[in-house]
């Protein structure tokens, strides 16, 4: 999650023919389950998951692979956020890599996990705008990043996530790629399959966009008192007049020096490990610098106003007086 897969998954799900040409197929079956691929393997579907297929986990499998076996091409491309989250201590753990192999596994399948890290700072920023924007699929979230980093602190445990799969599919089959959000996350995926082409040049490239550290505070707010959003077009209808009122967009939540060390110290062992069994030993992907005591704080994000939150509050009434 937060590693580009939005812009990857609307390129697969718009570049059916281009795949093809290139002895790649994307099942059919993925682009209608998405989530549910992962959250399908959990006995209770979390209530705020938007992707639900009237499939039990056996049954979605049995069709992914009758599909794949139906397919021309050599290889084919499996993608979810999902399955890095179900492999967190919050959803299966160890058991969720173990579990979907012994769901797909055939025996002419042969299998790469592609797996995406980045910094864990930016991550942390990202992770925490994404649950509070939307949902943590049991409910919603609501608290400052402090206390969301407390709460999720193993969404950043990626040498711990990846070992997970290591035990099911071998280090061997691990494919880890470092996402640079300066990059074209869709040019690099490409590059990870061995596909060299500039066709992403020609497509608009579709992202997760952030909310404003504004809005990102009243949708906290909101969120404390149930604002209803289960489904998608309700979440993204919010978000749309919430940051219709915003004037300033500035999307950046800082973190404390405290926050910012306690982070290194808490991932700098993991992330060496990996790197120096994946990356030859690349540390530059992740932060080491602790911050000196004397370092001043960062500038505090700036804070919803009162007239902020009336003028959005006056948006979302009127556009229910206009349409309804």
């Amino acid at each position: 999650m937060k590693t580009g897969t939005t812009a990857i998954q609307s390129f697969l799900n718009e570049s059916s023919d281009f795949l093809k040409e290139n002895n790649f197929y994307f099942p059919e079956i993925n682009k209608e389950a998405m989530n549910y691929l992962g959250f399908s393997l959990l006995k209770e579907i979390p209530p705020y998951v938007h992707h639900k297929l009237n499939l039990k986990k056996e049954d979605l499998y049995k069709t992914l692979k009758k599909e794949i076996n139906k397919s021309k091409e050599d290889n084919c491309i499996i993608s979810t956020e999902a399955y890095s989250l179900i492999s967190t201590k919050y959803f299966l753990g160890d058991k969720a890599p173990l579990l979907l192999k012994s769901l797909i596994e055939e025996p002419n399948f042969s299998f790469k996990i592609i797996a995406s890290i980045r910094k864990q700072d930016e991550y942390l920023v990202s992770q925490y705008n994404q649950h509070v924007k939307t949902h943590n699929f049991y409910g919603l979230f609501h608290g400052n990043i402090n206390e969301f980093y407390e709460a999720k602190k193993e969404l950043l445990d990626f040498n711990s996530v990846i070992k997970r799969w290591e035990s099911a599919f071998g280090n061997d089959n691990i494919i880890l790629h470092v996402y640079d959000k300066e990059r074209n996350s869709v040019d690099d995926f490409l590059k990870l399959l061995n596909i060299h082409s500039n066709i992403s040049a020609n497509l608009k490239q579709k992202i997760n966009l952030k909310m404003s550290a504004k809005g990102l505070q009243f949708m906290n707010i909101a969120n404390k008192f149930n604002i209803i959003k289960k489904t998608s077009k309700q979440n993204a209808l919010l978000v749309e007049l919430i940051e219709k009122e915003i004037l300033d967009k500035n999307t950046k939540v800082s973190l404390s020096r405290d926050l910012h060390n306690r982070i290194i110290n808490d991932f700098t062992v993991g992330n060496k490990e990996i790197s120096d069994k994946y990356l030859n030993g690349n540390y530059k992907w992740f932060e080491t610098q602790l911050l000196d005591e004397l370092v001043q704080e960062e500038t505090e994000n700036e804070e919803l106003t009162l007239e902020d939150s009336i003028r959005i509050a006056a948006t979302i009434w009127n556009y229910y007086q206009k349409n309804n």
